[in-house]
């Protein structure tokens, strides 16, 4: 199976002394031992915070191991221009949500 998703993210904290944050998404996938495994990274969208991010298609069995009620980590981060990062925000979510939340934003 493939997953196909597009975040966006609402009213995030800006994070930059100049401007707004530059936002992008880590997606973790939880391991049996309960460490999580970064399985995705979106691209960067710089001074917004309210990102839309690019739709992608992951495999199933890379985000979830296959198991649509593993609960998959997405951090935002704010990228800086120094190569550094700092967390925004996280959100905690299974694949096995209903439809009508599939427009939920992050933030």
């Amino acid at each position: 199976d493939i997953a196909t998703m597009q975040l966006c993210a609402n009213k995030l904290d800006k994070k930059d002394f100049f401007g707004k944050s530059d936002p992008f998404l880590v997606f973790y996938r939880s391991n049996e031992d309960g460490t999580f495994t970064i399985c995705h990274k979106t691209e960067v969208i710089k001074n917004n915070l309210n990102p839309v991010w690019q739709p992608f298609t992951i495999p199933v069995r890379a985000l979830c191991n296959g198991d649509y009620d593993r609960t998959v980590k997405v951090d935002v981060y704010d990228w800086d221009r120094d190569g550094s990062v700092r967390e925004v925000s996280e959100l905690w979510r299974s694949l096995k949500v209903p439809a009508e939340n599939s427009g939920t934003g992050i933030g």
